[in-house]
């Protein structure tokens, strides 16, 4: 049986909501155009596995936790896939740490003429370095999400500064020419008071010349 309780836009799923498929499973989160979009839990009901994280055009993106029965699986996903650094943390007390890997595969019903046809991408876990575990509380799983949200953010406003530096110096130009010629003024200043400091010396000593001759006059008078 399938119901949705939720809000719906021109006949679509938008918005918050649950919905319950065909088999069982459970969607209850944010929708987009009839698409799991935003934050959303999926469950399994024949599992009973859950998906906790971001979906982005009904599939799986970002940074999300695999919850099974008795270990979960935290990393990012990408086509509703799992691929990058991650890590297993599982009930009996350890955590291991590992990345996932994409690798391609050729469909085998590949039609003959369909040459740009995607392959098939499987995950592949290559396992890493198993520690204890460290059980994180809410709150810190809360601001691990956090902190890579801001690390998303500082990334964006990082490229959105890099394109508006670009942009600048071909404002600046005339900037830096009105600059140069305001100092110019400034710099025939310098020159001219050097020059009148230089003239000083010269016109002190006639001057003691014509002391001296007039003295000279004095005398013989």
């Amino acid at each position: 049986m399938l119901f949705h309780v939720g809000n719906w836009v021109k006949d679509q799923r938008c918005g918050f909501g649950k919905y319950t498929y065909v088999n069982g499973d459970t969607y209850e989160g944010e929708w987009q155009d009839h698409l799991r979009h935003g934050q959303g839990t999926y469950t399994y009901a024949q599992t009973g596995t859950k998906y906790v994280g971001r979906w982005v055009r009904g599939k799986r993106e970002g940074h999300g936790e695999l919850i099974h029965a008795n270990h979960k699986y935290v990393g990012v996903f990408k086509e509703d896939k799992p691929l990058g650094k991650g890590k297993y943390v599982f009930d009996i007390g350890c955590e291991q740490h590992g990345e996932y890997i994409h690798i391609e595969q050729e469909k085998e019903d590949k039609a003959a003429d369909d040459e740009e046809a995607s392959p098939n991408v499987t995950p592949k876990w290559n396992a890493g370095q198993v520690t204890a575990i460290h059980l994180q509380t809410e709150e810190e799983e809360r601001a691990e999400e956090e902190s890579q949200g801001e690390q998303q953010s500082k990334e964006q406003q990082g490229e959105q500064q890099g394109e508006q530096q670009s942009e600048q110096p071909s404002e600046q130009q005339p900037e830096q020419t009105t600059e140069s010629k305001e100092e110019k003024p400034a710099e025939e200043q310098q020159q001219a008071e050097g020059e009148e400091k230089e003239a000083e010396p010269e016109q002190t000593q006639e001057e003691e010349k014509t002391e001296e001759q007039t003295q000279e006059q004095a005398d013989e008078d």
